[in-house]
């Protein structure tokens, strides 16, 4: 019995070492166990990476397997990097990309040397700018070898630029500035592309607004102001084409806020252009984010509020009389303004179902002492009536049914008398005939609306790699770098 026990004992150690045997250092730059990769690209990307090798030093592999078999993404491709020691030793600069077909997921594994220059953001945009999209389209040779160009890029401190990956590097510094380091990584990243979108609708965008962020350390609002005036003019250079660009500032030692934003809109804010933030609208809220260092939050919320409060201003200026007749729906500093196209109707009809009747009520009762007092009892009755009918859009179909009628009435020739006899002779006011409708309602709502620009490098790395064979380029094994678990994941 003991005996048996020890034999299922090694049995399952057997198993278990088995199912932990990590697969042999590659001998080619991209390991493609499922012939997924078309040969052209295959040859492209060894070609890149032998290069890259060649020139930097980088060791970056690829690997493409059919299925994780349960394994965690994270934790199997940290091993499959350490395993090859991909990176030269004391650097620790090698890269990895897995990917795996059957979850559709994929990873790039960034060793301890390149952390620097290859930070997780950076990682997870170069994934989301040009793997994703291809593998979407199913386009995988093309997503690999265009991930791996801006990768490329990152770890040889934009030498090439295969992917002008340097010239979008300087814009995202445009779009996010953290002098006082106040963000984290995935702070930026949030701020960068809100919502995991792709990369190409990286701004930070609201309702038609271009959003830009600045962290810095000053005393005063004026001073936080001549800070952010360069690289405001920076902005402004560099993206020309823009619509409403909104340059916010904060300060980490302070609670001053400072703004810059496009003439075109700065009529519509009414509210200083820098000045202590629980002075600002909301200022409390925006008090408590600087008091608990809540910066993300802060930036979000205040470029936010800025942004309704000049779609609202601009929104009033340009419909005087629907602001005169609709004030009580805002409040100064408070966003209760309704300027969304489908609720415009719909509170224009609630406002016309609420004046009918008085109209009705003043014009053939104050105005006419001959009307019956059962006529002006139906009258009143059924004005007030509507209202509760209101409910079910039944009232105001009826109120207008009514109205209809009435001005058919008065516009027959004939003296006040006569129109007033033949309404009270027809009982257009005691018959409650009519039809009802229904109504459909769909918010318009706001839409993320992409303002990114795209740009391509004049540099292509295709031609530098078609010059020699990837059949005579292959991979003698990795230095002895390892990871520290630094790169991104994701999924397509």
């Amino acid at each position: 019995m003991k005996k048996l026990a020890l034999v299922f004992l090694f049995a399952l150690c057997g198993i278990y070492a088995f199912a932990q045997k990590l697969p042999n250092t590659p001998t080619t730059y991209i390991t493609d166990l499922t012939n997924t990769v078309e040969a052209s690209y295959s040859d492209s990307i060894t070609n890149l990476l032998a290069d890259l090798e060649r020139d930097f030093g980088v060791q970056f592999l690829v690997y493409v397997d059919s299925s994780l078999n349960g394994k965690n993404l994270e934790d199997y491709t940290e091993k499959l990097f350490n395993h090859w020691k991909l990176g030269q030793k004391g650097k620790d600069n090698g890269i990895l990309l897995a990917i795996f077909l059957n979850e559709r997921k994929f990873r790039i594994e960034i060793g301890y040397g390149l952390e620097d220059k290859i930070p997780d953001l950076l990682a997870t945009r170069i994934q989301e700018q040009y793997l994703v999209p291809e593998f979407r389209k199913g386009d995988f040779g093309k997503g690999i070898y265009d991930c791996a160009k801006g990768l490329y890029d990152a770890a040889t401190d934009y030498k090439f630029d295969l992917n002008g990956e340097k010239r979008k590097q300087y814009l995202n510094n445009l779009i996010i500035t953290d002098k006082a380091g106040v963000l984290t990584e995935y702070d930026k990243n949030d701020l960068l592309y809100p919502d995991n979108r792709d990369y190409s609708q990286y701004l930070n965008d609201y309702g038609g607004f271009v959003s830009f962020y600045y962290f810095g350390y000053a005393n005063t609002s004026a001073e936080l102001k001549q800070q952010m005036a360069k690289q405001w003019r920076e902005i402004q250079a560099n993206f020309p084409n823009e619509k409403n660009k909104l340059f916010v500032g904060f300060s980490a030692s302070a609670p001053v806020y400072a703004i810059y934003l496009d003439e075109s809109i700065q009529p519509y804010l009414k509210e200083d252009l820098s000045g202590k933030l629980y002075n600002f609208v909301y200022g409390k809220h925006f008090l408590n984010n600087f008091e608990n260092r809540e910066f993300k939050q802060l930036s979000n919320s205040f470029g936010s509020a800025v942004q309704d409060i000049i779609e609202v201003n601009s929104f009033k200026s340009s419909n005087p009389v629907y602001t005169f007749f609709f004030s009580g729906f805002y409040k100064k500093n408070e966003i209760y303004f309704c300027y969304d196209y489908y609720q415009n109707i719909i509170y224009t009809s609630i406002a016309l179902a609420v004046f009918i009747p008085w109209f009705l009520i003043i014009v053939l009762i104050l105005l006419s002492k001959q009307v019956s007092l059962k006529v002006k009892t139906t009258i009143i009755a059924w004005s007030f009536l509507n209202y509760i009918l209101l409910i079910l859009i039944v009232g105001y179909l009826f109120n207008i049914a009514l109205l209809i009628t009435v001005i058919k009435i008065f516009r027959k020739r004939g003296n006040w008398q006569t129109k007033v006899n033949e309404i009270e002779k027809t009982g257009v006011f005691g018959n409650f005939s009519g039809k009802g409708g229904g109504s459909t309602y769909s918010s318009g709502g706001s839409s993320y609306r992409s303002s990114g620009s795209s740009w391509s490098s004049s540099s292509s790395s295709s031609s530098r790699s078609s010059s020699s064979s990837s059949s005579s380029r292959s991979f003698s094994g990795g230095g002895g770098g390892r990871s520290g678990g630094g790169g991104s994941s994701g999924s397509w």
